[in-house]
């Protein structure tokens, strides 16, 4: 049997990239029973898929971080039997083996990079321009550090894939109060605390309250202020909407090709080879 809450769990079967979510926009009723049936078929269906599921994790790891979830579920509301599921995905140790995060999970209005160890503001909504610029260092009572020990849990590991990886992925996290709450960082899906920094080290706290992401041209994506003009970001963070695009950059005499996504990829590359 497949409803919409298997849709989420078998995004892991065939590998999951958080920058382009699947499932539905509205969250599905799915009672303890089905999510049960739905966690059984994801741990029953993904070694069978996987070309060698246990090359990171053992098959007693697995079985027992999926019987340990099976036994909470009861006790769980339905975005941290997500999150939870996500964490046995992450277990599996590579990048293409996850679980999306569901367009109806909800997001704080702002946008985050790393920059070294420094975690910036690179776009907000416009509530919180304030906070552009700045550094996280805490959210709700946690260091930022000690939400990041919580967050990798829910991807593959720098040992498994690499630094960068986590770097780039765990962005997708911090602002999704889902996550944040399965994880203990925030006590509920409601407003949060979030302290930020100035290069002078003076702090700004922020109550953020989370915001449904809306759907554009078929891709959820939040209305943010930029801390630069679009046309000025990395050539990496434009046109973010865009799943394949490239540009001729005249003064290196070179083609630079953005590849996020396999949809039109045959179409996209005739395009590419007719410069």
């Amino acid at each position: 049997m497949r409803r919409a809450s298997i849709a989420i769990a078998a995004a892991t079967l065939l590998g999951a990239v958080l920058g382009a979510q699947k499932g539905p926009t509205q969250r599905p009723t799915v009672d303890k029973d089905q999510w049960r049936e739905d966690l059984r078929y994801f741990a029953r269906e993904l070694p069978k898929r996987h070309k060698n599921l246990y090359h990171a994790v053992s098959q007693p790891e697995f079985e027992r971080a999926v019987a340990e979830l099976d036994r909470a579920i009861p006790s769980l509301e339905d975005h941290q039997t997500i999150v939870r599921m996500q964490q046995i995905a992450a277990m599996v140790g590579d990048g293409h083996t996850g679980v999306h995060i569901p367009r109806y999970f909800k997001r704080y209005p702002i946008s985050v990079y790393w920059f070294g160890r420094e975690l910036r503001v690179t776009a907000a909504g416009d509530a919180y321009r304030t906070a552009i610029g700045t550094r996280v260092v805490k959210v709700g009572d946690s260091g930022i550090d000690e939400v990041m020990s919580r967050i990798v849990t829910c991807f593959p590991s720098a040992e498994n894939e690499n630094e960068w990886y986590v770097l780039s992925t765990s962005p997708a996290f911090l602002t999704v109060p889902e996550a944040l709450h399965t994880l203990g960082v925030v006590p509920g899906l409601g407003p949060a605390s979030f302290t930020f920094e100035d290069d002078q080290g003076t702090p700004l706290v922020l109550e953020i309250t989370p915001v449904d992401v809306p759907i554009v041209d078929g891709n959820p994506r939040l209305q943010l202020t930029p801390a630069v003009a679009p046309d000025k970001q990395p050539l990496g963070r434009q046109r973010p909407g865009e799943m394949y695009w490239f540009t001729y950059l005249p003064d290196s005499q070179t083609v630079y090709v953005n590849f996020r996504g396999y949809d039109s990829l045959g179409e996209n590359a005739r395009k590419l080879f007719k410069l």
